[in-house]
């Protein structure tokens, strides 16, 4: 008898979910997440890779730039994966490298590493100065201007039914400086720094068009970037779009503006830097 009891409690409480709340409703009345959020398209795409060690390669070609990245790790590539990567900088500017460690899951996206950068006519900028402008930062006044930036960065990117949202928040630090009190530009974050630590956030929600066509977005976002040691809060907002064309090719382009700062540089500081294509590759 004590049996049959057991069972039927045992089936009764299979048939219910118990909430955040504690209420307990009907298993076919719950939510399925999966039905709720995806990972991006871009991503998803390459969900049905398999486990593996692999080789991988990430390469941004726009309009005057080119953004070559190698990964080399297991799990399946571009989707769910951890191991190592490389990027190499080039651009008129300058050239440098980033390196680190990189654990990617379908929803989130974790780095860590360090990035050198050598600039061509960029000098170091004077420590006891408050506020810079465009003259003053392309005069080259002494040594090229050359650091070392050790950075974090986190990104989260889901799909909903009518958009997708995409978060970052990193943390760095610019170490290398001749003098530990100039300034310097940082080419990566595109605000003046010193030897010290930069915040930045970023949020960015682009819409479906057309609701049965996930493959192209477009929508607001806004990057806010901290320099403590400069009292320096710099604010971009504007558009970035998407368009997904297969699992290996998607056209891209940020459109943010700076629209806050206490430097007057134009739109040296503002995210114009990417309009083009992006093409993934990966070993079997």
């Amino acid at each position: 008898m004590w049996i049959v009891t057991v069972a039927t409690i045992m089936t009764a409480q299979a048939n219910v979910i118990e909430t955040t709340t504690g209420e307990l409703v009907p298993a076919e009345a719950s939510v399925n997440v999966e039905e709720v959020v995806k990972p991006t398209v871009d991503r998803f795409a390459w969900k049905s890779g398999k486990r593996r060690l692999f080789a991988a390669t990430t390469t941004d070609i726009g309009f005057i730039y080119l953004r070559p990245r190698v990964s080399f790790g297991y799990g399946a590539p571009h989707y769910q994966w951890m191991g190592v990567e490389l990027n190499p900088i080039f651009s008129r500017q300058g050239v440098g490298a980033w390196g680190g460690v990189r654990f990617a899951l379908p929803y989130i996206d974790i780095r860590a590493g360090a990035r050198g950068f050598y600039a061509f006519e960029r000098s170091f900028l004077p420590g006891d100065q408050d506020t810079f402008d465009r003259a003053a930062l392309e005069t080259s006044g002494g040594d090229h201007a050359h650091y070392i930036t050790l950075e974090t960065e986190l990104n989260t990117a889901i799909a909903t039914k009518i958009g997708e949202i995409a978060l970052t928040g990193s943390a760095s630090r610019v170490t290398g400086l001749d003098d530990p009190d100039d300034y310097v530009f940082e080419d990566t974050l595109r605000v003046i720094v010193g030897s010290s630590l930069v915040w930045r956030t970023r949020a960015a929600f682009s819409f479906y068009p057309f609701a049965n066509y996930h493959q192209f977005a477009i929508g607001p976002a806004v990057d806010v970037l901290g320099v403590p040691t400069r009292d320096e809060i710099l604010v971009r907002a504007g558009l970035v779009i998407r368009i997904v064309l297969n699992k290996s090719v998607e056209v891209r382009g940020s459109f943010v503006p700076t629209i806050i700062s206490r430097d007057r540089l134009g739109l040296i500081t503002s995210d114009f830097t990417e309009l083009g294509v992006r093409w993934r590759w990966a070993s079997e």
